[in-house]
């Protein structure tokens, strides 16, 4: 009964895969000078891209849960011991909502607080007790981009001061497109790649 969560996995990572495509035509773009390609533009399209991915992770988060609760094994043929017995998928989210418009699956203490309650020591979300920096920036960086609120910019400012030691004159684009000094890589891609260990995580273990 693995069928359904390697389904999610594999869709996740078909999903990253296409928003990398995206994004690496854009750069392409931007980066030949023959053409004329704005650069509005093209930070607009590795914010959004940016975006899409954090919704990929947000999606993720929620049909695992689901598909966990309603006893689904992982990837290695594991199951996990539950604490309800939902009848349908529509069932399992009711039961996992409960009074609440619908669950926040990226806010760590609501996710740490479901997990406890429906699993033995929160089953395949073990790993996000750890609660991972990384992840939180991920939803900090996401929050700027789509609010671009007084709070949302304080909040990435603080991102800035701990990666790259500066405040502002910088927006989310251009630091997503910085390059991560240790890993070599841009910061879209620490990230995006760090999403997917946790993924592996849950569904591999």
């Amino acid at each position: 009964m693995a069928d359904e969560i390697k389904k999610i996995y594999e869709q996740f990572n078909t999903n990253i895969d296409l928003i990398y495509s995206l994004l690496n035509k854009s750069i392409k773009l931007y980066d030949d000078n023959t053409v004329k390609y704005d650069k509005n533009l093209h930070y607009k399209v590795v914010e959004s891209c940016f975006v899409d991915v954090f919704n990929c992770w947000e999606s993720f988060l929620e049909n695992t849960f689901i598909y966990y609760l309603l006893g689904h094994q992982n990837l290695k043929g594991e199951s996990y011991k539950c604490y309800a017995k939902p009848k349908d998928k529509k069932h399992a989210y009711n039961i996992i909502k409960g009074i609440r418009a619908y669950p926040k699956w990226t806010e760590f203490q609501e996710l740490s607080c479901l997990s406890g309650l429906y699993f033995e020591d929160h089953g395949p979300f073990a790993c996000l007790e750890e609660n991972p920096l990384e992840i939180n920036e991920v939803k900090n960086i996401r929050n700027f981009i789509s609010h671009k609120s007084e709070k949302s910019k304080q909040v990435f400012q603080q991102v800035l001061i701990r990666n790259l030691s500066i405040k502002d004159n910088i927006n989310a684009a251009e630091y997503l497109l910085k390059i991560k000094t240790k890993e070599k890589i841009t910061y879209f891609a620490y990230y995006t790649e760090f999403l997917r260990l946790y993924v592996d995580r849950i569904c591999v273990k």
